[in-house]
């Protein structure tokens, strides 16, 4: 071999190295600046994560109504394609200061029609006159719907609720403590609670009575004088 081919082979093999110290280098300093890159990336994250506000769930507000589940029964919808199921709930409502209210929903799951009962009675409310000194009703009272009738009347202190069924309920919902009672006809739930709140709905207030009272006291005063 000659001594050109020697040199030239040198040369090659110097700019070979030359070529991968060059690389690694530029390797090196790509993963440095890398690196260098991340802590500032982080600090951005954390920075945005502090700016952002905290989500917190707000309590819900409590209400001064109880529910009470009178009756849930199962639905056969019938269709081309099948039956189908679903259910009916009657859900009562009350505050127990003679506020009280009936809804009737249905859904396709058992939860979700008890919710929307729930919102149909707070739709359906009704206020009921009840005396303050043993919490029971005025006057004697009949209530009717549909086919049920039930006979309220009112009670002395510590007599307790004499009544069952869907009727002690909206009784108990209403804040009545005292009182007797009598079913008639149906028994069915839904129209028996109907019925309860008729009545209750139906009752006026002493001052009512004490008015009449008067008018009746002055009228037969002229008649005699």
């Amino acid at each position: 071999m000659s001594l050109d081919n020697k040199t030239t082979t040198k040369k090659d093999d110097t700019v070979n190295s030359e070529v991968k110290v060059e690389a690694k280098t530029a390797t090196d300093n790509k993963f440095k600046r890398n690196d260098s890159s991340q802590p500032n990336r982080n600090n951005r994250d954390n920075k945005e994560r502090g700016s952002r506000k905290s989500f917190e769930r707000k309590p819900k507000p409590v209400s001064e109504f109880t529910e009470k589940v009178i009756w849930i029964r199962k639905i056969n919808k019938v269709t081309t394609g099948g039956r189908r199921l679903r259910f009916s709930a009657t859900v009562a409502i009350g505050n127990g200061k003679g506020v009280v209210g009936l809804g009737i929903s249905k859904a396709n799951e058992v939860p979700d029609a008890i919710k929307k009962a729930i919102e149909a009675a707070h739709k359906n409310l009704t206020t009921i006159t009840i005396t303050a000194n043993n919490n029971s009703i005025v006057h004697e009272v009949t209530g009717k719907y549909c086919g049920s009738q039930i006979l309220l009347k009112p009670a002395k202190e510590g007599i307790g609720i004499k009544a069952g069924g869907a009727a002690r309920d909206i009784l108990e919902l209403a804040g009545i403590h005292n009182i007797y009672s009598k079913a008639f006809r149906s028994k069915n739930k839904i129209n028996l609670a109907r019925a309860t709140i008729d009545g209750l709905a139906a009752v006026k207030p002493a001052a009512y009575f004490a008015k009449n009272n008067d008018k009746k006291t002055t009228i037969a005063k002229r008649t005699n004088g």
